[in-house]
C-alpha cells in the first residue's frame, strides 16, 4: 500500500513562525538530535514548495523564517554551546537536503534511462532543474556574505562558520556569486581575528578546483596563510583543508617543522595517512621521517611512528623490505633510526621475522640493513635467545664478508660499489653484536680484520665498527692495542711499498697513508682508559704519526693530529698541561674544523682536570676564559 503523505496547505505556511522555532528551540537543547531535527525542516521545506510550485510563495515564507531564526544567533559570543549546535544544525539541514537531491536526481535519471531505451545519445541533456534547497543555499550565501563586513566580530566569526560548513554541498551557482564569494573570502582570511581566519580559510579551501588548484590566487593566498600566519589554529586549518597536489604538498610538509606541536601531530595523524608514501621524492620522505623521529616532543613521535606502521606499511601490503627500499637506506643518514623507533612502537614486527639461510646467502643492502636494524633492537632489549636465535656463527659471517669483499674488488660499475660496501657495513655491524662463542671463528674474524684494514679505499664508518669488533676480540686493552700498533705499522709499510713514481701521485699517496693511520689511532685513543706511559707501543705512534701531523704545513693533517693529539691528552695530565698551549693558538688562529677541534679539546680537557690546573700553560685563567 503507498504510505500517505501530508498535502500541503495554508496552515502550514501560517504555523512556520511556531514550527521553525520550535526545531530551533529543541536543537539548541541537545546536539544528540541534529540529524532528526533536520530532516523535519526539510519536510517543513518541501511541504512549502509543493503549496505553490508557481509563484514559491510557499517557499520564500520558508526562507524567510530560517533567516530570521538564523539571525538570533550570529551575535552570539564564541563558543557558547546554544549557538553552536543552531550553526550544526543549519549546515546540518543543508547536508541533509543536498542529499536528499541527490537521491531524487538519480531515481530520475535512473526512470528516465529504463524508460528510453532507445534514446538518441546525442541528444543534448536537458538543464537540471534548481531545487528548492539550492535556492535556499543561494540565498543563504548571499545573506551571509553581507555578514562578513559586520563591524561586529561576532557576526563575522558565526557567517564564515556557517559558510565554511555548507558551501560543500554548493552545486552550480551564479558565476557572480562564486566570484563574490571568493572575493569575500580572501578578504576574510586577512581578518585581524584569528577564529575568522580559520573559517574563512577552511571556506576557501573547499572552493579550489581544477586549474585555481595547481596554482591559482587562491591557493597562494592559502598556502601564504599555512606559511606566515602568527596563529597555530589558522596554519592548521588550512593544512588539512587544502587540496593536496604537485604544488601544494612540499609546502604541507614543512609543517612538520611548525613551532605548534599539535601541528606538526596532526601532519603525521590526519593528513599523511591517506597519501601514499611513494606519491613523495626520496628527499621529501627524509626530511619528513628526519623531523618526525627527531622531534623534541614525544606525541609528535609517535605520530610519526603510527604513520609509518599503520599507513606507510599499508600501502607497502606489510612488506617491510618494499618500505625499506622507500627509505633509501643506503644513503639516507637517518635510516636506522627511524627502523628503531618503527619497531619500539610496534614490536610484533621484528618478533615476526625469521631469517633463513637463503636470505643470507642473497643479501642485498635492504635485507641487511632489516636484519641488523632486528638485531640491534632485541640487542637494546637484552633479549639474548632472540639474538641467538637470529645471529649466524662467526665463520659464517666471516665468509659472508670475504665474499662481498671480493664483490667489490671485482666491481667495475661506480654504481654498484656503494651497495656492496653498505652490506659490508651492515655485517660488520651485525658482527659487533657477536659474542664469538667459537675460538675458530674469533681468529678468523680477527684475521679478516687486519686484512681488512689494510684495503686502501676502505670507508672511515667501516674503520670505526672494525676497531669496536677486534676490541671485542682482544683479551684485555694492551692485547688490543699492540693488535691496532701492527696494523698501523702495516699499513704505512704497505703504503711505502707502493709508492708512485710520479712525484705529486706519492705526495698525494703519502697524504692518505697518513690520514688513514690517524684515523685508525683516534679510533684506538678513543676505546682507551689506561693512562699513557713512555715506554708503551701507543707513545711510539705518538711521536711518529701524530706529531709529525700537528707540525705538518697540510690542514688536513693538522685536524687529524690536533683530534688524536687531544685524546692522548685525557689519557695523560702532564700531556695535557704541556700542550694546551698549542690547542688554544689552533682556537685563536685556526679556521674551520681546526679551530673547533682546538676549542673541543680545550672544553674536554677543561672539564676533565679543570680550568686551573691547564690555566699557566696559557697565562691566567682569564686569558684562558678568553681564549673559550
Amino acid at each position: 500500500m503507498a504510505k500517505k503523505t501530508q498535502q500541503p496547505s495554508a496552515d502550514t505556511i501560517s504555523s512556520l513562525r511556531s514550527v521553525i522555532p520550535e526545531i530551533f528551540d529543541a536543537a539548541q537543547r541537545n546536539s544528540t538530535g541534529l540529524r532528526k531535527h533536520a530532516v523535519s525542516l526539510r519536510k517543513l521545506q518541501v511541504q512549502c514548495y509543493d503549496f505553490d510550485k508557481e509563484e514559491l510563495t510557499g517557499e520564500h515564507a520558508f526562507n524567510k523564517e530560517m533567516i530570521r531564526n538564523l539571525n538570533k544567533v550570529l551575535a552570539v559570543k564564541k563558543r557558547e554551546p546554544c549557538a553552536d549546535r543552531i550553526v550544526k544544525l543549519l549546515a546540518t539541514f543543508v547536508q541533509v537536503s543536498y542529499e536528499k537531491d541527490q537521491q531524487l536526481a538519480a531515481k530520475e535519471k535512473a526512470k528516465k534511462d529504463e524508460d528510453d531505451v532507445f534514446g538518441d545519445d546525442d541528444e543534448e541533456e536537458e538543464e537540471e532543474e534548481e531545487t528548492a534547497s539550492a535556492r535556499f543555499l543561494e540565498l543563504l550565501i548571499r545573506y551571509l556574505l553581507e555578514g562578513f563586513q559586520a563591524k561586529e566580530k561576532m557576526t563575522r566569526l558565526r557567517c564564515c562558520q556557517i559558510v565554511a560548513m555548507s558551501v560543500t554541498c554548493l552545486g552550480e551557482i551564479d558565476e557572480d556569486l562564486y566570484f563574490e564569494l571568493i572575493k569575500s573570502l580572501s578578504e576574510r582570511i586577512r581578518d585581524k581575528e584569528s577564529g575568522i581566519r580559520v573559517h574563512a580559510a577552511i571556506a576557501l579551501s573547499k572552493l579550489q578546483s581544477g586549474e585555481e588548484a595547481e596554482g591559482g590566487d587562491v591557493t597562494d593566498s592559502l598556502l601564504n596563510l599555512m606559511q606566515h600566519d602568527p596563529n597555530a589554529e589558522v596554519r592548521r586549518a588550512v593544512m588539512l583543508n587544502i587540496e593536496k597536489n604537485t604544488a601544494t604538498l612540499p609546502l604541507v610538509l614543512e609543517r612538520a617543522r611548525d613551532v605548534d606541536a599539535t601541528n606538526r601531530k596532526c601532519l603525521f595523524l590526519k593528513v599523511m595517512p591517506s597519501l601514499d608514501y611513494r606519491l613523495l621524492s626520496i628527499e621529501d620522505r627524509e626530511r619528513l621521517l628526519t623531523a618526525g623521529v627527531n622531534d623534541r616532543d614525544a606525541s609528535v613521535k609517535r605520530a610519526c611512528v603510527r604513520m609509518i606502521g599503520e599507513s606507510w606499511l599499508t600501502f607497502a601490503d606489510q612488506n617491510l623490505l618494499e618500505l625499506t627500499t622507500a627509505l633509501d637506506v643506503v644513503d639516507s643518514p637517518n635510516a636506522a633510526k627511524v627502523m628503531q623507533a618503527l619497531f619500539t612502537g610496534y614490536p610484533e614486527i621484528p618478533e615476526n621475522l625469521k631469517f633463513d639461510s637463503e636470505l643470507w646467502d642473497s643479501l642485498t643492502p635492504e635485507m641487511a640493513f632489516v636484519i641488523r636494524s632486528t638485531l640491534e633492537f632485541f640487542s637494546e632489549r637484552k633479549d639474548s635467545d632472540r639474538m641467538d636465535q637470529h645471529l649466524p656463527e662467526a665463520m659464517k659471517l666471516a665468509q659472508l664478508m670475504e665474499a662481498f669483499g671480493a664483490k667489490l674488488e671485482a666491481a667495475t660499475d661506480d654504481e654498484a660499489r656503494p651497495d656492496i660496501e653498505f652490506v659490508i657495513h651492515q655485517l660488520l655491524l651485525i658482527a659487533k653484536m657477536s659474542d664469538f662463542p667459537d675460538e675458530l671463528g674469533r681468529r678468523e674474524m680477527l684475521t679478516l680484520m687486519r686484512k681488512m684494514l689494510l684495503v686502501p679505499e676502505i670507508p672511515e664508518n667501516n674503520i670505526e665498527a672494525i676497531a669496536d669488533i677486534i676490541r671485542k676480540l682482544s683479551i684485555n686493552e694492551q692485547d688490543f692495542i699492540r693488535i691496532m700498533v701492527e696494523v698501523v705499522s702495516d699499513v704505512r709499510e704497505l703504503g711505502a711499498a707502493n709508492e708512485p713514481d710520479d712525484a705529486e701521485n706519492a705526495r698525494l699517496e703519502a697524504l692518505l697513508v697518513s690520514i688513514k693511520c690517524l684515523i685508525i689511532i683516534k679510533y684506538i685513543l678513543q676505546r682507551c682508559f689506561d693512562a699513557l706511559s713512555e715506554g708503551s707501543s701507543m707513545y711510539g705512534l705518538l711521536t711518529e704519526c701524530v706529531v709529525p701531523a700537528v707540525q705538518s704545513s697540510e690542514s688536513v693533517l693538522q685536524e687529524y693530529g690536533i683530534e688524536c693529539l687531544a685524546l692522548c691528552c685525557l689519557l695523560d695530565k702532564s700531556m695535557a698541561i704541556d700542550n694546551i698551549g698549542l690547542f688554544a693558538q689552533a682556537v685563536r688562529q685556526g679556521a674551520g674544523e681546526l679551530h673547533t677541534k682546538g676549542l673541543a679539546a680545550m672544553l674536554d680537557l677543561s672539564f676533565l682536570y679543570g680550568v686551573r690546573e691547564l690555566a699557566s700553560s696559557v697565562g691566567s685563567v682569564e686569558e684562558f676564559m678568553e681564549v673559550l
